[in-house]
């Protein structure tokens, strides 16, 4: 078992060869986390709080305690769960978690693109610092931990999501601005998202 803090999210691993025992391990490892809330005011929800299973195939469908207390909420499980502002899924393939940022991050691009192809007297310099401080931030949160281990052969199907396209452009290294070439994309320790001139074309 272990169990990882940090701010107001809170995240439980706990191992076992048979789901019930895993169930029984969990509840009371709930307690246990209880007891310490308890001692600093603090309050659990089990309605906010995922369950998922990362290992052994176990589909979505079953739920555990939140203790071992008569009136203890349940914990449902679900096919993904969101910590730290990414999802994660069992195949560790990130999927979710791109689909989601982009389909965030759609309109926003598309606003910008229409910005910088109107008459609007947007320069491309203007352009590239709101794209620089707001969209690559969005899209790139977090890259260290998924972007290495997005595995896009586990998705086929369904490589004309919005999602493709984003993540392409991540991955080639260019996302590329209307009648502007802003930048290469790296990633680094406490400096996740970077967006680095490598290249123009226009004005």
């Amino acid at each position: 078992m272990k169990i990882i803090t940090y701010a107001d999210d809170i995240l439980l691993l706990v191992g076992a060869v048979r789901p019930p025992t895993a169930f029984k391990r969990i509840e009371g490892a709930l307690d246990l986390l209880s007891s310490w809330a308890s001692l600093y005011a603090l309050e659990f929800s089990a309605s906010k709080s995922q369950l998922m299973s990362i290992k052994g195939g176990l589909k979505p469908g079953y739920s555990v305690s939140f203790g071992t207390a008569p009136d203890a909420g349940r914990i449902e499980s679900t096919a993904t769960a969101k910590y730290l502002g990414v999802i994660l899924d069992p195949n560790r393939s990130y999927w979710a978690h791109i689909e989601a940022i982009s389909k965030k991050s759609k309109d926003m691009y598309r606003r910008l693109r229409a910005l910088r192809s109107a008459n609007w007297e947007l320069s491309r310099t203007t352009a590239r610092i709101i794209y620089k401080g707001v969209f690559l931030p969005r899209i790139t949160y977090a890259a260290e931990a998924w972007k290495v281990s997005y595995k896009p052969e586990g998705a086929k199907q369904r490589t004309e999501s919005p999602a493709t396209g984003h993540y392409k452009r991540l991955q080639d290294g260019f996302y590329e601005l209307p009648r502007s070439g802003c930048g290469h994309i790296t990633t680094r320790p406490g400096n996740p998202s970077e967006c680095q001139q490598t290249r123009t074309q226009g004005k």
